[in-house]
């Protein structure tokens, strides 16, 4: 009888710590409950019946939030409904309903029943795919053509990926950094944010004079003797500049840095007669004993003069 009694006590003992450690582990608020330990949930919790579940950074929706929320009645972002949300600074970048929406993408793409739709993506579908060592790449995107205004279908396929040895290749980080202005001749360069040929940004040459002439030479990047490699260079003529060209080159050195030259290889050119974009994709073998390269664009106009 005295052992019953001492067990019994024992368990009362047990139920007190339980019950006064509550408060700490449950936190009831409004219609939702706020787990704050889980070391009691077990496969035997059976059914959790909840307004909302939030991880996040403890800021409040509305007030700094980021993190993700699960909840019903859903909840009100970029004007619509969401039951699950994935929130950066309270701004919504993924969301999922229950009529079945998508949000995705910080909001340049959407899935519903009108089917995908998609917008400001550089690309609507692209895939890299290698078979016996070949790579290709596929891009299908929506495009306006220079001088049009109405967007067309574009289908583009180059021969292999890989990484860009040219760093800052695509002035994306809105500068020159990595790139020299070697010649700024009656005319200057700049960094622009339109036309744009893919991406952010593009290098323009803007002429002041008849007689200009830009070259842009980018950093000395390592590369390896005899070795094919790729080389891409899109060019076009904003203003239709009379007897305007452009021409792009890699030049080979001996040297991953400095070193003496070796051989030039012409990228592509084009006539700027008329405004369109040019894309060129090349494919060189390097020299036998190259160890470095640079890119090097050139444009400028001719003159009577």
């Amino acid at each position: 009888m005295q052992a019953l009694i001492e067990r019994l006590i024992e368990l009362v003992e047990r139920l007190y710590q339980e019950v006064l450690y509550l408060p700490e582990r449950i936190r009831i608020k409004a219609n939702q409950i706020v787990v704050t330990t889980l070391s009691e949930v077990s496969e035997r919790l059976g059914l959790i019946r909840a307004g909302e579940f939030r991880s996040g950074n403890n800021n409040e929706p509305g007030d700094g939030f980021t993190g993700v929320r699960i909840g019903y009645p859903p909840f009100n972002y970029a004007d619509d409904e969401w039951n699950i949300v994935s929130v950066n600074n309270d701004d919504l970048e993924v969301g999922f309903n229950t009529d079945g929406k998508a949000y995705f993408a910080g909001g340049d793409a959407t899935l519903d029943s009108t089917g995908l739709n998609l917008n400001r993506l550089n690309y609507a579908f692209r895939q890299t795919a290698t078979n016996a060592g070949n790579t290709r790449v596929g891009k299908v995107t929506m495009t306006t053509l220079s001088g049009g205004s109405i967007p067309v279908l574009s289908i583009e396929f180059s021969s292999e990926s890989g990484s860009n040895l040219i760093t800052n290749g695509g002035f994306e980080t809105g500068d020159f950094s990595n790139w020299t202005k070697t010649i700024e001749e009656r005319g200057s360069w700049s960094v622009v944010a339109s036309p744009l040929y893919a991406g952010s940004y593009a290098v323009k040459w803007t002429p002041t004079y008849g007689g200009s002439l830009g070259v842009l030479t980018s950093d000395q990047f390592a590369v390896s003797s005899s070795t094919y490699y790729i080389v891409q260079v899109a060019l076009y003529n904003q203003a239709a500049v009379n007897n305007g060209y452009g021409i792009a080159h890699v030049h080979w050195y001996d040297s991953a840095s400095g070193g003496n030259w070796l051989s030039t290889d012409t990228i592509g050119e084009m006539n700027f007669s008329s405004t369109s974009w040019s894309f060129f994709e090349t494919t060189f073998e390097s020299p036998a004993s190259a160890a470095g390269a640079i890119v090097e664009i050139a444009i400028g106009d001719v003159t009577d003069e």
